[in-house]
């Protein structure tokens, strides 16, 4: 990954927290690293965890963000929160996994969350 790319990814997840934060989601880890996985964001809202995935793109070139997720992608993710759940001792709590898209349009974030995908 060029460095380039790797900066527009942190700065899409810490605008992801941010938006998150401020409708009342608590923040638990930050890029969660098993396997060959990674999850982005685990959160809490309410008494719902929930694992995040943050795409960030420049522009619609390639098309809207969400597009990128695939379910192999899906599919990490679900492995990669399964064992994050059983090292906490809580594999059977309710959880949904998450998408906050952000595309930049004229310098600004546009910044949407796609709830339960999956």
């Amino acid at each position: 990954m060029t460095e380039r790319r790797q900066k527009l990814g942190l700065a899409g997840e810490r605008l992801a927290e941010d938006f998150l934060v401020a409708r009342g989601f608590t923040v638990l880890a930050r890029r969660y690293r098993v396997l060959r996985a990674e999850i982005d964001l685990i959160c809490t809202d309410g008494e719902m965890i929930v694992f995040v995935e943050v795409k960030t793109r420049r522009s619609a070139r390639f098309g809207h963000p969400i597009l990128s997720i695939t379910e192999r992608k899906l599919l990490q993710i679900a492995k990669a929160a399964e064992i994050w759940l059983r090292k906490r001792g809580t594999p059977r709590v309710f959880h949904r996994y998450d998408v906050v898209t952000i595309m930049w349009r004229e310098g600004v974030p546009v910044i949407e969350h796609w709830k339960a995908v999956g």
